[in-house]
């Protein structure tokens, strides 16, 4: 505004400040009144001297206006009421604090005044002080999915980037760093188009991120990813070397120029209460040991125990480990599940057809891949390698007597690595057991009643399986959801839950992953000698990309750095830590420092990792890298999403749902045959030269 008959502005002021100062007199504050422009006004302190301020280097008054004393809101400026800053405020540029409040350290805006969904600052240099202004902190700002592993790492890990950095000058106007994060589930890598965020940590199809370095809106990384880290406290160590070299083109366009970074691994699979498995006696005893019982659709005579020394020894062939008393073969699992249902027990929980019944899909995938083991499951997108792939069924024989259930015709191939012969991958018949078990599951009734249910979230599936025998709750001994669950379960508070209403406040909720049986056959695994490898695949695709179209240097740098960071040794525990979750492909020690710091169920996953292959889902092929969706296997993976008489389903078991009611059944080899491909359909659909 600019300012007319001054005197008369000033005189009127002046009067009118005379008398505030009259009637605070008393008053431990500090007054500044503002007119407009440069102009302003500082009373001072208690009584204290009035300072005209008229932008134009004039003064009226007298008396020292430094700024100091009531101005300096350094550590306790709470934002929350009037300078309302909850939901979608948008604080893009910096933290536009006018007057000198520091949001350095008090007031930390991260995660606790309700903005899951909008835009935070994490970190960063503020203004402290009010005589003199510092220069603001360089934003950035960041896309992430906010599903998965969720967002307090990424807060913890911006703070402690902006704090080795606060005094770099990435710009010429700026100092240090702050963060702009949008943490939400619909966050996607191919938002990169519209230039909104600088970075990207993402999960998604594998086409989706290499869309956007065929269209060249990815950065290229190269530079950082082979340079040493020494800057980062670790000389002689690159980027590159902490990759699994076996998967280090994944992270290449065509031209070999490094693009994104791997981000975090989720695994298929089922959880079970393991308080519940040890009351009822669900463990698979050692012959002779434990309660007999003789199961029908297996064939055979089976002994469950609750005694630690009666466990059979699980995949790994060693005694007091994390897979003892769990199924080696699949006619253990069978008989395991039998028995839990004679006992008035769900053996399975997922949530509803109508909500999420997807997510059994995780079921299928990880008895698929342990199944299947290494080689064949990573032929799914290598297409190379040995498989066993379905050509048919055998009407004459059933996989479990009077299920009407039938064995697969299976031959054997040798893929050459060209994607011709792709589609016997797709077809392999380790899928074709997984979906054959879970029709058995569907028929014998092993899910809890509820997943026919449209209202029966994923939420409320958690809830069951967590408060199961609580009050009225029924029992269930195992959920199906890939790993991520328990950050969700726990986000949800229904961990909180089950200690307020068990009354167990001392201990959390006693979980562990349920291992999946490594052979089809009779050959159950008795020790070290006959021990099997227990695959497990990581189900997703997810990556962090910097925007190719960020143009400004000082930005570029920062964003680069920042991805260094990330990938230094004691960040990626932090990660683990934080979050239960491995980060993909990277090499690093998840020891008993990691593991004492997560709760039981993520110990159990990560000691699955630690000792088994993970297949990951990458490949370097033209038919891969441009129809990956086609043959990815994870709950939204067209493989596992058949299409019948038009009708497009979200899992299996929602098939044989639906279409007995229908009166129309859909058997395992109907849906398998409609989400595999035969030779004709590969060529024509999906393979590229």
């Amino acid at each position: 505004m600019k300012m007319r008959n001054t005197k008369k502005i000033i005189s009127r002021v002046l009067a009118i400040a005379l008398s505030m100062a009259t009637v605070l007199s008393t008053a431990a504050c500090d007054i500044k009144i503002e007119i407009g422009g440069d102009a302003n006004l500082d009373l001072g302190g208690i009584g204290g001297d009035a300072n005209l301020d008229l932008g134009d280097g004039n003064h009226i008054g007298s008396g020292n206006n430094t700024g100091n004393g009531g101005n300096d809101q350094t550590g306790g400026n709470d934002q929350t009421g009037g300078n309302d800053q909850t939901g979608g405020n948008d604080q893009t540029g910096g933290n536009d604090q006018t007057g000198g409040n520091d949001q350095t350290g008090g007031n930390d805006q991260t995660g606790g005044n309700g903005q899951t969904g909008g835009n935070d600052q994490t970190g960063g240099n503020g203004q402290t002080g009010g005589g003199t202004t510092e220069k603001e902190p360089l934003v950035i700002k960041i896309g992430n999915f906010g599903g998965g592993v969720g967002r307090l790492w990424l807060d913890n890990a911006g703070k402690r980037f902006a704090e080795l950095v606060k005094d770099v000058e990435y710009t010429p106007d700026t100092k240090g760093v702050s963060f702009d994060v949008t943490n939400d589930t619909s966050i996607k890598v191919k938002d990169m188009n519209k230039k909104e965020y600088h970075l990207f940590f993402t999960q998604d199809k594998y086409d989706v991120y290499f869309d956007q370095i065929r269209n060249g809106r990815a950065m290229d990384i190269t530079d950082i990813v082979t340079a040493d880290l020494g800057k980062w406290g670790e000389p002689g160590v690159t980027i590159e070397s902490k990759i699994n070299e076996n998967y280090r083109y994944a992270m290449k366009g065509n031209e070999g120029k490094y693009y994104m970074l791997p981000h975090y691994e989720l695994y298929s699979g089922v959880s079970y209460d393991v308080d519940l498995f040890e009351k009822e006696g669900l463990y698979l005893a050692k012959t002779g040991e434990g309660t007999q019982y003789e199961c029908e659709l297996a064939g055979d005579t089976f002994y469950f125990t609750d005694s630690a020394a009666n466990k059979t020894v699980g995949n790994d062939g060693k005694a007091g480990t994390d897979d003892d008393g769990m199924p080696t073969t699949l006619s253990e699992l069978v008989a395991m599940c039998d028995y839990i249902k004679s006992k008035k027990i769900s053996p399975f929980s997922s949530a509803g057809i109508g909500a999420h019944i997807d997510y059994s899909n995780n079921l299928i995938d990880a008895l698929w891949t342990t199944l299947a083991g290494y080689e064949q499951k990573a032929a799914l997108t290598s297409h190379k390698g040995a498989v066993d792939y379905v050509t048919g069924v055998d009407k004459t024989k059933e996989l479990w007597p009077g299920t009407g259930i039938y064995a697969p015709v299976i031959e054997k191939a040798t893929l050459k690595g060209d994607s011709t012969d792709g589609y016997k991958a797709v077809n392999q018949a380790g899928r074709y057991y997984a979906f054959a078990f879970m029709e058995l599951a569907f028929k014998q009734g092993w899910f809890y009643e509820r997943y026919t249910n449209a209202t029966y979230t994923h939420k409320e599936a958690m809830r069951s399986f967590i408060l199961n025998g609580i009050g009225n709750n029924p029992k269930i001994a195992g959920h199906v959801e890939g790993s991520h669950w328990y950050n969700e379960a726990e986000g949800y508070g229904l961990f909180n839950d089950y200690k307020i209403l068990s009354g167990n406040s001392s201990s959390g909720k006693n979980i562990a992953h349920w291992h999946m049986p490594t052979s089809v056959g009779n050959d159950v695994v008795t020790g070290v000698d006959n021990a099997r490898e227990e695959v497990i695949t990581n189900s997703f695709t997810a990556n962090m990309m910097i925007n190719g179209n960020i143009g400004d240097s000082g930005l570029v740098r920062a964003c680069k750095e920042f991805f260094q960071f990330l990938c230094t040794e004691n960040e990626l525990k932090e990660f683990t830590s934080t979050t239960g979750v491995a980060k993909a492909l990277f090499d690093y020690p998840i020891n008993d420092s990691v593991l004492s710091k997560l709760d039981p169920y993520q110990q159990t996953v990560m000691r699955l990792r630690a000792n088994n292959p993970v297949v990951h889902q990458y490949g370097s092929t033209a038919t891969y890298r441009s129809n990956a969706s086609a043959f990815t296997a994870n709950i939204n993976g067209s493989i596992f999403r058949p299409t019948i008489n038009r009708v497009k389903y979200t899992a299996p078991i929602e098939v044989y749902y639906n279409t007995k009611r229908a009166g129309s059944y859909k058997n395992a080899w109907d849906c398998f045959e409609a989400t595999g491909f035969s030779k004709a359909e590969w060529e024509l659909e999906i393979y590229m030269p």
